[in-house]
Formats: structure tokens, sequence, C-alpha cells
């Protein structure tokens, strides 16, 4: 398979995630009621860990692709981290609305923004 477009399956998988998060975010918050560690957050995290560190792979293969359009790999790094944490923290209460908001806007704005610079090769799915 083509690692662009892998890279782009891996995308849209995490940018589907990422709604989930602010989903399960927000639900969270109207229970009023942490999520189930074992039940609930662990197998959830794990699930997104395995997506999330093959698209940082196949995206750190593409450092020269993404850089050339303005992507720094800085940047995966950070939305690799981000997407980590926002898969855990959208189970708890008192994870900080602000920050997790905001963590979730970057990392959509990234990801996003990957998905763009791949189409303007031609090879979409």
């Amino acid at each position: 398979m083509d690692s662009l477009i892998l890279l782009e399956e891996l995308t849209k998988q995490l940018l589907d995630y990422n709604k989930v998060f602010v989903q399960t975010f927000e639900q969270t918050r109207e229970k009023n009621e942490d999520g189930d560690f074992y039940s609930e957050v662990k197998p959830f995290a794990d699930k997104v860990k395995i997506i999330n560190d093959q698209w940082k792979e196949a995206a750190l293969k593409e450092t020269v692709f993404l850089g050339r359009n303005g992507i720094a790999s800085r940047q995966i790094e950070l939305a690799h981290e981000h997407v980590e944490k926002l898969s855990i923290q959208a189970f708890f209460v008192k994870t900080s609305r602000y920050t997790f908001i905001n963590s979730s806007r970057t990392v959509d704005y990234t990801l996003s923004s990957i998905l763009e610079k791949i189409a303007g090769t031609g090879k979409v799915l």
C-alpha cells in the first residue's frame, strides 16, 4: 500500500476518534461520573494507541513531504501525545475543559492539515 494512502487512512481514523473523545468528554460531564478504568478507559485507550502509534510511524516516514507542506515533525509528535492523553482524559470528570478542548482542536487542525496536503497530491482514497 502506498505510504500516503496508509497515512490518509490512519489520519481519518484519528479524526473520527477525536470526535469520539469530545462526545465521551461531554457525556462524562453530563453523568458527572468517571468512566470505569478497567472496563471502559483502558480498553478504549489501548485500541486508540494502536492506531495512534501506527499513524505516528506513517507520518514520520513522510516528514520530507509533510515538511515541504508546512507540517513539522514536532507537530506530529505533539498530535500523537495529545491523542494519547485525550483518549484517557475524556473519561474523567475533573479533566479541565479548557485544556481538553484546546488539545482536541490542535489534533483536529494537524490531522485536517495532513489530509489537505495528501489531497493536494491527487492520491486520495
